[in-house]
């Protein structure tokens, strides 16, 4: 059996016109940089700017500041580098620089180089050993002319000294300057004068005005989780997610939850979204979240209908949430929150599971019947030459062996199938293979489009059932699945269809 084949997307660049963030898969080349290149300061003219806020983009944690989606500049450097590579930024406005190393870390600095420009550090080691993006960004936006210079760090140049006092060579004035706006003016001695003294006229005492109370400081108001905004979007049905699919996420963020009306949650999250889900079809699953990270995750969702829904540890430190696909057709939002200071980089994972009534209607009363649709899900051969995992449950009311079929086992199922497969392209494989797997002692059946029925109880070991299908050109059409149970009883199960050249 293959294993599982996830699908990884580094921080679904590129998922969403409605955000777009910096992306290290949009960079359109590196430069390699030998060790002799470094060894004196190398310039690079550049322009920082950009549209996409940090705090938008799920990477608040960072800094603040405005970046372009595709990195300013890429390089790579020889093998074994030895030395840690310093990164300074000049220009003429207020830069920030933002770095994704090799090890997929990201690093942030605004001011480090003086004059409000920024100046980074990278280690040698794993940081160095592949592809460094490099983006210059501005604190508040536009953009200007700026120059990122690279060098090894015993050749670095010093952080700028800010400028003081007149420029070098610029006319310094010999005569008094005149006084400042407040004080008194120099007094310059004059020739004595006869004066006439006159009787002083009587001056009236002003009456002090009273000063104005100052105004009461306003309370800040608490930045919580935003639904009005968009995270990086995805567009599913409940079918799709049978398959999980994983993708990249940064974990934490800069705002307390504990002071947010309406959301019963704590720890600390962006803004703007991490993701946002656009649902349908999502009647009859289950929908699971999970985060799998190095540090101390929380998960904050809020459904279609707007309600909030929060977790922690479920697993450990890792937060799972399971929640009903009845409200989930829709806009679908998710915050990946830490707790405490945590923050680092983590994987989500999006699965569905079938939650067809086990106990009356359509599933129950009567022998498997193919003029019934189960979970329909649509694919190729291609597709599952990459094995493809499917999550239900194993149950059934009706003996087989009553049902008159053309197959020979001991076992109970359902009405209704599990599973509804239209598939194609099936012609350029050698076999289908279907595997089960679950606690309890389950039993497959199949029905082919060209009507044939097929069913094994044990051959996949520990009581679990595996099917080969070989008439690869009558497997287009409609495929039904039924996953039973040998003595009843119901549990949850999973099928693995692969295809196989031979």
């Amino acid at each position: 059996m293959r294993l599982l084949v996830f699908t990884l997307l580094a921080g679904l660049a590129g998922t969403t016109a409605a955000v777009a963030c910096p992306a290290m898969n949009m960079s359109q080349g590196a430069t390699n940089l030998g060790a002799g290149q470094l060894a004196s300061p190398m310039n690079v003219m550049l322009s920082a700017g950009g549209e996409n806020r940090l705090d938008q983009c799920g990477l608040g944690m960072l800094g603040f500041g405005q970046f372009r989606s595709a990195p300013d500049y890429s390089f790579v450097v020889e093998a074994g580098f030895p030395q840690d590579v310093v990164l300074a930024v000049t220009s003429d406005c207020d830069a920030a620089m933002l770095v994704n190393t090799a090890d997929g870390q990201w690093h942030f600095n605004d001011d480090a180089n003086g004059n409000l420009d920024p100046r980074l550090t990278i280690p040698a080691g794993a940081a160095l050993e592949g592809q460094v993006d490099v983006w210059l960004g501005t604190f508040a936006g536009g953009d200007c002319a700026a120059s990122l210079t690279l060098a090894q760090a015993d050749a670095a140049p010093p952080v700028s000294a800010p400028s003081t006092g007149p420029a070098p060579g610029a006319n310094v004035a010999t005569t008094m300057p005149p006084p400042l706006p407040g004080t008194p003016a120099p007094i310059v001695p004059q020739p004595q004068m006869p004066q006439t003294v006159q009787t002083p006229q009587p001056v009236p005492v002003p009456v002090p005005v009273p000063a104005p109370a100052p105004a009461p400081m306003p309370v800040p108001v608490a930045i919580c989780p935003n639904p009005n905004m968009v995270g990086p979007s995805l567009t599913l049905v409940g079918a799709q997610l049978l398959q999980p699919q994983a993708y990249m996420a940064t974990v934490g963020g800069p705002h307390d939850l504990s002071g947010c009306p309406g959301i019963d949650a704590w720890g600390s999250a962006t803004e703007a979204p991490s993701f946002t889900l656009y649902l349908s079809q999502m009647a009859g699953f289950q929908l699971t979240t999970d985060i799998a990270s190095d540090c101390d995750p929380t998960l904050l969702m809020r459904d279609a209908f707007g309600q909030w829904h929060f977790n922690d540890d479920t697993n450990g430190l890792q937060p799972q949430l399971v929640v009903d696909g009845a409200s989930l057709n829709g806009k679908v939002d998710i915050w990946v929150g830490g707790f405490g200071s945590s923050a680092c980089q983590g994987t989500i994972t999006f699965r569905t599971a079938s939650t067809m009534p086990q106990g009356g209607g359509m599933m129950m009363g009567g022998c498997p019947n193919p003029s019934m649709q189960g979970v329909p899900v649509s694919t190729t051969g291609s597709a599952l030459y990459s094995p493809t995992d499917y999550f239900t449950t194993a149950s059934g009311s009706q003996q087989l062996s009553a049902c008159g079929l053309p197959v020979f086992s001991t076992g109970y199922f359902n009405a209704q199938p599990n599973f509804s497969f239209f598939l194609s392209g099936m012609q350029e494989y050698g076999r289908l293979e279907i595997e089960g797997e679950a606690s309890c002692d389950t039993v497959l059946l199949v029905r082919t489009p060209d009507g044939q029925w097929f069913l094994d109880d044990d051959s996949n070991g520990n009581l679990n059932p595996r099917l080969d299908l070989t008439n690869m050109f009558m497997l287009n059409g409609r495929v039904d699945v039924w996953v039973g149970s040998y003595s009843g009883t119901s549990c949850p199960a999973t099928i693995e269809l692969e295809t196989w050249h031979s």
